[in-house]
């Protein structure tokens, strides 16, 4: 997808993505993003750019045929049960005073095999939002397990966790079901007293959060994907994009989004 000023063009529908507090946004599908070739993927926020950790072709690759826009595609359909690849798409490190309670993240990403690697069996992590796993920060992964490398079942929930054990530290969203691999779009909202969880258009609200126990480490906002840490398997599937802001997107914010997500990429979920 291609921000332009407050626009979002090659799109099938004039959609588009809220600019307002938007402080990082990697996508794929974005030139500005990702060129099409190399290593190197940027904040289109702040051009600043980062290399993916893991060879093209053999730990993730480009995939322009999925999809009417271009994905990544993370560990490439691997069957192995034990150690995931370290493919690692890392963001800028945003100050985490700017982000302490009101901020909000949001991504799209899909498991097409249970993720490898980790403590769990088979889940996948997304979105990491600290270097030493989520006891400093947070992570958003995949709540479903089964076999590492099998093929997945098409039933999908996924869950937010910080330092504090769930529900208080943490919100798990509906559990949604698809015919085909398509890609999940997802997103968390952060408050001093609340979460607020989506998942592909159902919205999931926890009044218990205590933000007492939430941040504690200076690199509590160095984000990383698909990668195998934080006691989740590794991603082994599809990613497009992820955003994060420095304020709480309101409900219709969110959905604004998403439905810009849905038909940039042709998604077969319903329009909210």
């Amino acid at each position: 997808m291609i921000i332009t000023g407050s626009q979002l063009t090659g799109c099938k529908i004039d959609n588009w993505i809220i600019p307002s507090g938007l402080v990082v946004y990697m996508d794929a599908a974005n030139p500005a993003s990702y060129s099409g070739s190399g290593s190197t993927i940027k904040n289109v926020v702040t051009g600043t750019g980062y290399d993916i950790v893991g060879t093209q072709g053999v730990d993730w690759a480009y995939n322009t045929t999925e999809y009417p826009l271009p994905i990544f595609e993370f560990n490439n359909n691997s069957t192995s049960s034990t150690g995931g690849i370290q493919a690692e798409p890392l963001a800028t490190v945003v100050n985490a005073n700017t982000l302490t309670f009101n901020w909000t993240v949001m991504g799209t990403a899909v498991p097409r095999f249970y993720g490898v690697g980790g403590n769990e069996t088979g889940d996948s992590l997304y979105l990491l939002g600290s270097y030493g796993g989520y006891g400093s920060g947070w992570r958003v992964s995949s709540d479903d397990y089964d076999t590492p490398g099998t093929a997945h079942s098409l039933s999908y929930r996924i869950n937010f966790s910080c330092t504090a054990p769930e529900p208080n530290g943490g919100i798990i969203t509906r559990t949604v079901t698809f015919t085909k691999y398509d890609l999940i779009v997802w997103a968390f909202v952060v408050r001093p007293n609340s979460q607020l969880g989506f998942i592909s258009g159902y919205f999931t609200y926890n009044p218990l959060f205590t933000p007492a126990s939430y941040i504690n480490s200076p690199d509590v906002f160095a984000h990383s994907t698909a990668f195998g840490t934080g006691g989740v398997g590794s991603l082994n599937g599809w990613w497009a994009n992820y955003m994060i802001y420095d304020r709480p997107l309101s409900e219709v914010e969110i959905l604004q989004n998403y439905n810009t997500i849905k038909f940039a990429y042709g998604l077969t979920q319903p329009t909210v």
